[in-house]
C-alpha cells in the first residue's frame, strides 16, 4: 500500500490526543489504526496562563509517539488541528513549534465553531440517513460544542468554554465530590450555557445526538445498570450523579464497567452534560460513533455529497466475507416480501435490519462451520457499520442468531411481536431457497390472530424437502411458546 492511500487526522483535543488512520475503499472510509493518549492539556495550565514545563513534556511526548504512527501516510494526506486547550497553548509560540516537530507535520488551531463543524460531519455521516433536524453536541475537556442542521449543511454552531477537564479541575480539584460543589458546578456551568437555548430553539424537537468520551461513558454505565439500550435521559444523568455523591470515591461500585481513566473528570463531565440537557431542554439524546475526527476525515476527502450508507455498508462486508451476493439478494428480497406479509404494521427500521440480515445470513458460515448463526450474530454485535446505528446492528445480529435451529424458549418481552415475525420472515425466506434458486413466490396468507400462515398445496406437492422442513418449523415455534400453524390448501 502507497502512502498516496492513506488518510491521517490528528485532533489535538483538551482531554486526550487522538490520531487515526484510514483508507479510502469503493467510495468508503476504512480505519486501519486509532491511537489515544489521555493528556488532559486542559489540566497542565500555570497561573500565569502558559503550559506547565511537565505537561509539555508530556504532550510533546505523545506527539512523538505519533509522528512514528504517521511515517507512512504521506505528509499532504495529514490533518492535524488544535481544539481549546491548544487554543490557550499555541499563544506559546515556541511550544506550538515545538509541537509541529514532534509530531513532524504543521498544527492548525481552529475555532470552536468550526470545531462544531466537525463534529457535526462526522457525527451525521455515521448515522443514518435523515431529511429531520438534528442536533450534535460534543461535550470536550475544555469546551463544549453544538451544531445542528439537516443533512450535512450545518444551520447554526456554537462554542462554550466549559468541559469535563475544566469544570473538574475547577469545582473538584482534590477529588471530593461534595453536594455544595457539584450545585457549584452545575451553576457555573449552565451560565456558561446561557444562550445556548437561544441558540438552538428547536433542540427539543431535534433528534440529537453526542459524541466524545464523557457521554460515550456514559451511554455504556447505563446499559451496565440496565437502565437503557441507547438512549440517556436527563434523570438517567441525575441518578448517575446521586451515584456518584453517594459513592464517596468508589467509581467502580458507582459506575460499573466504567474506564479507570474516566474517573478523574467524570464529576465534571456529569455535570456539564446535566446543564447542556437542561439548558436545551432535551429529553433524550444518543450516542453516535462519529465525531470531530471521522469529520476531519471527510474535510480531507474535499466532503463528498452525504448518502445513506447503511446498504453500502452490508454489502461491502458481505463482499469482504465472500459472500454469496446472489443468494443473499435473494434471501433479502423474499424476506422483506413475507414481513409485508406477516407484519405490515412493522417499521422501516426494522425492514432495513431484516434487510442487513438476509445479506450477511451466510457469515457465520464464512468464519467458522460450527453455530454459524451464533458466530454470525457475535461478529455483527462487534463488527462497526459506518452509517448503521449501534441499536440497528444489534437488532440485525438478533436476527441472524435465531435464523435457524432451535428458537429461545424464553423469548424476550422488549423485542415484541414484530421482531419475532421478521425472525419468521428470514427462517421462511430460508428454507423457501434452500436450492439456492428462486422459485415462484407462493400464494401465502397469513392470520394474525390464530398464528396460521396458508400456503398452497399444490406448491408444495414438487417441494417435499421444503414441506418437511416447514413441518419441522412449526414444531420449534411450538416449543418456543410462541404461535404459528402452517395450512396447506
Amino acid at each position: 500500500m502507497l502512502p498516496a492511500d492513506l488518510l491521517a487526522v490528528v485532533d489535538l483535543g483538551s482531554n486526550s490526543f487522538r490520531l487515526e488512520v484510514a483508507r479510502l475503499e469503493e467510495n468508503r472510509l476504512l480505519s486501519l489504526l486509532y491511537r489515544k493518549e489521555t493528556v488532559r492539556l486542559a489540566g497542565g495550565f500555570a497561573p500565569d496562563g502558559t503550559l506547565t514545563p511537565e505537561m509539555q513534556d508530556r504532550a510533546l511526548s505523545a506527539l512523538a509517539r505519533f509522528r512514528e504512527c504517521l511515517s507512512g501516510v504521506a505528509p499532504e494526506n495529514v490533518l492535524a488541528v488544535g481544539t481549546h486547550a491548544m487554543r490557550r497553548a499555541s499563544q506559546n509560540a515556541a511550544f506550538l513549534r515545538a509541537a509541529e516537530r514532534a509530531l513532524g507535520v504543521p498544527i492548525e488551531i481552529i475555532s470552536g465553531e468550526r470545531e462544531a463543524s466537525f463534529a457535526f460531519s462526522g457525527a451525521v455521516r455515521s448515522l443514518p440517513y435523515s431529511a429531520e433536524e438534528r442536533l450534535v453536541v460534543d461535550i470536550g475537556g475544555g469546551s463544549t460544542e453544538m451544531a445542528s442542521g439537516r443533512g450535512t449543511t450545518i444551520g447554526r454552531s456554537a462554542s462554550y468554554p466549559v468541559g469535563c477537564v475544566s469544570a473538574s479541575i475547577g469545582f473538584f480539584p482534590d477529588g471530593r465530590i461534595t453536594p455544595d460543589r457539584q450545585k457549584a458546578a452545575l451553576k457555573h456551568a449552565m451560565t456558561v450555557l446561557g444562550d445556548a437555548a437561544k441558540t438552538f430553539p428547536n433542540a427539543p424537537s431535534s433528534e440529537a445526538y453526542m459524541t466524545a468520551g464523557t457521554f460515550r461513558a456514559v451511554v455504556e454505565t447505563c446499559r451496565n445498570l440496565g437502565w437503557t439500550k441507547e438512549e440517556v435521559r436527563l434523570e438517567h444523568i441525575e441518578e448517575l450523579i446521586a451515584r456518584l455523591l453517594r459513592s464517596k470515591g468508589r467509581f467502580a461500585q458507582a459506575f460499573p464497567g466504567m474506564r479507570a481513566d474516566r474517573y478523574e473528570v467524570i464529576a465534571g463531565g456529569l455535570t456539564v452534560l446535566q446543564a447542556v440537557y437542561r439548558t436545551l431542554g432535551l429529553r433524550e439524546a444518543r450516542l453516535s460513533q462519529g465525531g470531530v475526527r471521522v469529520g476531519l476525515l471527510y474535510e480531507l476527502l474535499g466532503n463528498p455529497p452525504y448518502r445513506d450508507e447503511r446498504e453500502a455498508s452490508v454489502r461491502d462486508l458481505a463482499r469482504r466475507l465472500s459472500l454469496d451476493a446472489a443468494q443473499g439478494e435473494r434471501a433479502a428480497s423474499w424476506a422483506e416480501r413475507i414481513l409485508s406479509l406477516l407484519a405490515p404494521e412493522a417499521t422501516d427500521g426494522l425492514r432495513h435490519n431484516l434487510r442487513a440480515a438476509a445479506l450477511l445470513h451466510e457469515s457465520g458460515q464464512a468464519i467458522t462451520g460450527h453455530n454459524a448463526s451464533r458466530i454470525a450474530a457475535q461478529f455483527l454485535r462487534s463488527w462497526t457499520l459506518p452509517g448503521v446505528a449501534r441499536a440497528d446492528r444489534l437488532e440485525a445480529a438478533n436476527l441472524l442468531q435465531w435464523q435457524e435451529g432451535p428458537l429461545p424458549e424464553d423469548p424476550r418481552p422488549d423485542e415484541g411481536a414484530p421482531f419475532w415475525r421478521a425472525v419468521l420472515a428470514l427462517r421462511l425466506a430460508l428454507v423457501f431457497l434452500q436450492a439456492r434458486t428462486e422459485p415462484s413466490f407462493p400464494d401465502m396468507r397469513y392470520d394474525e390472530r390464530s398464528g396460521t400462515l396458508t400456503l398452497p398445496a399444490v406448491w408444495l406437492q414438487d417441494r417435499p424437502f421444503t414441506d418437511q422442513c416447514l413441518r419441522e418449523e412449526e414444531e420449534r415455534w411450538k416449543n418456543a411458546g410462541l404461535s404459528l400453524r402452517i395450512d396447506r390448501e
